[in-house]
């Protein structure tokens, strides 16, 4: 009789063990870890690893004592104002910067027309353009420009650049079919923005710049890319 209780005790304990590996199984894969966090483009320009890509990019406005302030590149400008662009990235690369104003062509503000090999970036390293700084006068319209950061130089794009002459009043401009080529070749999905005011400066006040990231590091090469649009009335 002993014995035969002892069996069934046994017998019942495997059962629960069991049961409770079956349970304990089923929860588990009920539990889905967290999903990661994606940094902001403006956490990634500023973090000290540098491990993705990143650009900071806003708009210097000439005020009343001839100084330049930084403003938001969203801000509304009006006739008079002078205004020039600054970029900064947090990693070594070559920066393109170009504009399409009223005439309705690409131009290249950096690196200059006629030049090659000179669009060569440092990590934090500003760039300001253009020289002479933009003063918005005429019809209210709007000023476009297109900055790219690659790790490596484009070759078409410089060829292109090079071929063209310095003089502003020369109507030939970049091939809109290259730019289109060059346009997608970044993967939209892989970038991500902090637009101007989203976050706090160091200081507490808010950040007028913007910020763009490519945040896919299985990418060898990743590019950067974002549009730029100035208004003025």
């Amino acid at each position: 009789m002993y014995m035969f209780c002892l069996r069934c005790s046994l017998l019942c304990l495997g059962a629960i063990l069991v049961h409770s590996g079956s349970a304990r199984t089923a929860l588990d894969l009920q539990i889905e870890p967290p999903p990661q966090k994606v940094m902001s483009a403006r956490d990634v320009f500023w973090s000290v690893q540098d491990l993705v890509p990143a650009l900071r990019y806003s708009v210097l406005k000439q005020i009343q004592t001839g100084e330049y302030e930084e403003v938001a590149p969203t801000t509304t400008f009006h006739a008079g104002d002078f205004i020039r662009l600054k970029v900064t990235s947090n990693q070594d690369g070559y920066l393109y910067i170009i504009n399409r104003g009223s005439s309705g062509k690409w131009r290249p503000l950096f690196p200059a027309p006629g030049t090659t090999g000179t669009n060569r970036l440092m990590k934090r390293q500003d760039v300001t353009v253009p020289a002479t700084a933009w003063k918005f006068e005429g019809q209210p319209g709007q000023e476009k420009v297109f900055i790219l950061l690659t790790r490596t130089p484009q070759s078409n794009l410089d060829k292109m650049i090079a071929s063209l002459q310095s003089d502003e009043g020369n109507n030939a401009g970049i091939n809109d079919q290259l730019l289109v080529k060059v346009r997608g070749e970044v993967n939209e999905k892989d970038l991500v923005l902090t637009g101007p005011g989203e976050a706090l400066a160091p200081t507490g006040k808010r950040d007028h710049a913007g910020y763009v990231a490519n945040v896919n590091t299985s990418t060898p090469a990743p590019r950067v890319k974002v549009d730029v649009v100035l208004s003025y009335q």
